[in-house]
């Protein structure tokens, strides 16, 4: 029997016609996933369900509609928001404590936050052609990232 937050995987899948290689329909496929590729599919919103899956850490979501992420994706390690309708810095990505590279290109967020420096494990941000013009002063006491 399915799990209820499986069918809400395929549903949301169904909803913005992904195909199999993108979201597979076959339940141990999907569960084995490490990384998913959703780009250029017009998507709206990310199922809370998809932080259940045992296996994913990098999800690319480039160029869709998304105003914000779920706080339910802690196990990521790689988040790739390029281009996508973000006018904030998502109080849910701090909820992704294992980020290793984040990338919020081509959104329209004014400002990182302070606690911008609880990524411990941050190496990449990637923050280009967004609106933010000025760092908070805690980003230069981060250590192993590129900016």
């Amino acid at each position: 029997m399915k799990q209820q937050w499986i069918q809400e995987i395929f549903d949301w899948a169904d909803e913005f016609n992904l195909n199999e290689q993108e979201i597979p329909r076959d339940i141990d496929t999907l569960l084995s996933m490490t990384n998913i590729g959703v780009g250029f599919s017009n998507i709206t919103y990310l199922p809370h369900a998809l932080g259940s899956l045992p296996n994913l850490k990098s999800l690319n979501c480039r160029n869709n509609e998304l105003t914000d992420v779920p706080p339910t994706l802690t196990q990521l390690t790689e988040l790739n928001l390029l281009n996508n309708k973000l006018s904030v810095f998502s109080e849910n990505i701090f909820h992704c404590p294992q980020l290793e590279t984040l990338n919020l290109c081509g959104n329209h967020i004014e400002q990182l936050p302070n606690n911008i420096v609880d990524f411990k494990y941050l190496k990449e941000l990637n923050i280009g052609d967004t609106d933010i013009r000025c760092f908070p002063q805690v980003i230069y006491k981060m250590k192993n990232y590129v900016l």
